[in-house]
């Protein structure tokens, strides 16, 4: 599936093109990428969209959202595990924010004793966002990775490792 999030009249963001597992590099996930779409005619054009600066909403301020949780699949396209608990007994879930999560959840499917990754959003007001809510900056919501693991293959240390060895704090938005 590919597809846009308008984030202005002449710049579109990012968004998910999805395939099935079995790249072509022999490693699971390699065909699962984000693909930028712009419309823009210049970057300078489209960021001149976002100079103001972002400003948090509060409860009164968020978008509405809805009661209903947005489905979710069941099974891990990558991983062929469940995405939903209730997890295999002793599994460990640690959350991971480091910009966008597309990107993070892939480089988790590759670690040892990872049984299952699935992005969302943590904090926020907006109940239930979506991915196009989220990406207007009026939820509040941070993009995170769920990540469940087995403590008898690999630790909270080795994943930490993971992310710090992926994750550059100091670029744009954080995106690293």
């Amino acid at each position: 599936m590919i597809g846009t999030v308008e984030h202005g009249p002449r710049c579109a963001g990012w968004y998910r093109q999805r395939s099935w597992p079995g790249s072509a590099t022999g490693v699971p996930g390699d065909d699962l990428m984000s693909t930028r779409v712009s419309t823009a005619s210049s970057y300078a054009e489209c960021m001149a969209l976002f100079s103001s600066k972002t400003v948090m909403p509060t409860a009164e301020t968020a978008l509405p959202g809805r009661t209903d949780p947005v489905p979710v699949a069941g099974v891990h396209a990558v991983l062929g595990t469940s995405t939903v608990p209730p997890w295999p007994d002793g599994a460990q879930v640690l959350y991971i924010a480091m910009g966008c999560f597309w990107g993070a959840e892939r480089i988790f499917w590759r670690q040892p004793g990872v049984i299952s990754t699935a992005a969302g959003y943590q904090g926020g007001f907006t109940p239930n966002p979506t991915y196009e809510e989220v990406c207007t900056g009026r939820t509040g919501h941070a993009e995170a990775v769920q990540v469940v693991y087995d403590p008898t293959s690999t630790d909270a240390e080795h994943l930490l490792k993971a992310f710090w060895e992926n994750h550059d704090p100091t670029t744009a938005n954080r995106q690293g």
